[in-house]
């Protein structure tokens, strides 16, 4: 399924792709970038708007990956990108966070839009070549993040136990010798339940796992 997420102030903007197993859920407001205790508050990154990507309920078990976080280095300086630390309800309990890595912003069948994916690293037919895309993934930790730049964060979730959840990012990141964290308003919000329906994998996301060789995600 491909949605478009709403932007409140500028429009609709972006083509995502959100597999069977996503909704996605266009809640748009200002949001201004904060942190919390003993790090700097930064403001290299683009904070955006508030967004929440809403996953059709799993089971537990389960691995959901989604190519989220829009990363925009806004600042006349590069910064070298530390870690993504998380926050909200279920995590740890009802969630876990299994595997983070960065998605360099890469054109053409190096890269997939950002969505729900049941395969690791995320593949999807690419209509302009008529062929596969797999998204090139990268270590997030020590990634330098030029002036201007973007890229995406990739973030596998592990259905542990039954309930909701609503997780939230905060980027950790260095510039110029001091060390930062800013929120980025992007929340993933589910639920895990042990009957939850199974659902399918999207078409254009099956049509290429043999073909890019990548692997799929537990979905017992």
């Amino acid at each position: 399924m491909r949605v478009n997420r709403f932007d409140a102030k500028n429009g609709w903007c972006g083509s995502w792709r959100f597999a069977p197993a996503a909704l996605a859920v266009g809640i748009a407001v200002a949001l201004n970038a904060c942190s919390s205790g003993g790090t700097a508050t930064g403001h290299a990154l683009n904070p955006g708007f508030t967004y929440t990507d809403g996953l059709a309920p799993i089971r537990p078990g389960d691995q959901v990956g989604m190519l989220v976080v829009d990363l925009k280095n806004r600042s006349a300086l590069p910064l070298v990108l530390d870690k993504v630390s998380f926050t909200g309800q279920g995590l740890g309990t009802v969630v876990r966070v299994v595997e983070v890595k960065l998605a360099p912003n890469v054109s053409g069948n190096h890269s997939v839009p950002g969505g729900a994916y049941q395969t690791d690293p995320p593949v999807d037919w690419w209509p302009p070549t008529r062929s596969c895309g797999k998204q090139l993934l990268a270590p997030l930790k020590g990634y330098r993040l030029a002036a201007g730049a973007i890229a995406r964060v990739w973030v596998v979730f592990e259905a542990h136990d039954t309930g909701r959840f609503l997780v939230g990012h905060i980027m950790h990141y260095t510039q110029n010798g001091t060390r930062y964290q800013q929120r980025i308003p992007e929340f993933v919000k589910g639920t895990v339940a042990l009957r939850a329906p199974r659902i399918p994998m999207d078409p254009q996301e099956k049509r290429c796992v043999r073909p890019t060789k990548t692997r799929l995600l537990p979905f017992p």
